[in-house]
Parts: C-alpha cells; structure tokens; sequence
C-alpha cells in the first residue's frame, strides 16, 4: 500500500503497491535506534522508500500535509489511511516502557508534529506537551561554540567553520535551521535547547516520548533529547509519521 502523485501534485493512497511509501500494518513500525552514548529509539508508522519513483519518496506526502511545493491531499484520500495508522500506532503502545509516559510534540512552522501528537496523546491516554524545547537562534548556536569547544574532525573543520560564520552575519534572533546544513556535519550543530519558561518539573517523574512528523538524520531527535537529559528527564523514545529512507 503506496501513494501515488498526479501530475498537478495531487497525493492519492493506493492498495495495489508500495511506492514512496509503504503503509502496510505488517512492515510497520520501523524501528530505527539513534545515538552512540546515550541512544533514542525511533517508531516510524510508515516507511519512506524510493521504490516505484527513483527520483522521489515519500516527502510529498508530508509536503502535501503542510500544504508546501503545492502538494495537496483531500480529507477523503486521507480517511484511507486510517486504519494502518491506528493499528501500527497500537502496534507502538504495547512497546512504550509500562511507566507514566508524556509526549513532547517538536515545534515546528507547520502544524503536522502538533496534530500528530494530539491523535497519539488520545489514543495511548497520555498527556501531551508542546514547547517542551525551543529552537536556537542563529547567534545561540556560535555562542554554543564558543562557550563548550566541542571536538571537530579535521575533515569538517571547513564546512562547521562555514556555517558558523554565515550564522554570525545572521539577525540574531533569526531562528536556526537545519534545511541549510550539510547532512554530513549537522551532528555538529545542536538545534534545540531548553524552553526557560516550561515547568519541567510537572513531567519530572515521566518517560518523555517525543513526537515529529518526519525522520531524517536524526540530529534533531539526538539534540532534543540530550538537552532533556541533561535536565534531568528520561527520553529515550520517539515517534515519527515517516521513517528515514
């Protein structure tokens, strides 16, 4: 079970093959397991492929959520994968750790992560949070560098010291993104840190599950749940719409 893309971008599910995305119950969750040290498991509900389209997978389904490169879906295409969502995201219930659990949705310019973790906190019954860490600012990231000197391989000096200098000429409170950074060094670069004004201390005693619509790297899930550590909390566990290729 796949979906497949009009010519005027128009997203569509089909039962007949696994193109772009693979939707069956029987495939889903992909696990994946991210982090040397301190390690976060990832449950994606479908899987992202490149069978049947070498040239695209998945993303335009999420593009066509967030109504972004003028991918659209209908309400009703979108009814048709209900059932594998419900019955992959019960597939994930009964691996979350038995203990009190709360979900942090990641921020995000769309509001794909925030409804996600809104049907997920109704289906498991668990409280949800959105805020839980925010996003750096371009002129946060070099004072990150500044003040803590992490270790550089030789071979990416150039391009971590690259991005560092276009974020010093950067407004500083201009949000820092990703979307810019090659793949091979965003482990450098830690994107999220703590939010001052969240109570932390409401989910001291819960397993923070963390919620985003789409996996990639990684570095993100890494990033969010070391800052949550090092507050203190326990985050080993993440949920994601669609998997990495």
């Amino acid at each position: 079970m796949g979906i497949d893309i009009s010519a005027d971008k128009r997203i569509s599910f089909n039962p007949a093959h696994e193109h772009r995305v693979i939707t069956a119950t029987g495939k889903n969750p992909k696990i994946t397991v991210l982090g040397n040290t301190d390690k976060i498991t990832v449950y994606s509900i479908y899987r992202r492929t490149k069978f049947g389209d070498t040239d695209r997978d998945g993303n335009p389904l999420i593009y066509s959520l967030k109504g972004i490169y003028n991918y659209r879906i209908t309400n009703e295409e979108l009814s048709k994968f209900k059932p594998s969502f419900i019955t992959i995201l019960n597939k994930i219930k009964q691996r979350i750790p038995e203990r009190p659990c709360t979900l942090f949705a990641m921020p995000s310019s769309s509001n794909v992560s925030y409804i996600l973790t809104r049907r997920i906190s109704r289906l498991f019954g668990i409280t949800m949070h959105t805020h839980g860490v925010i996003k750096r600012t371009a002129r946060d990231v070099p004072e990150y560098y500044d003040t803590t000197s992490p270790y550089i391989a030789d071979s990416h000096k150039r391009m971590v010291f690259r991005v560092l200098a276009e974020l010093r000429k950067s407004a500083p409170n201009t949000a820092f993104s990703m979307k810019h950074v090659p793949n091979k060094i965003r482990h450098y670069f830690p994107p999220w840190q703590l939010n001052p004004d969240f109570n932390y201390a409401m989910v001291n005693n819960n397993t923070v599950i963390l919620v985003d619509d789409l996996l990639s790297t990684g570095t993100t899930l890494i990033s969010a749940s070391a800052e949550l550590r090092n507050a203190g909390l326990s985050c080993t566990t993440a949920i994601c719409l669609l998997s990495n290729l």
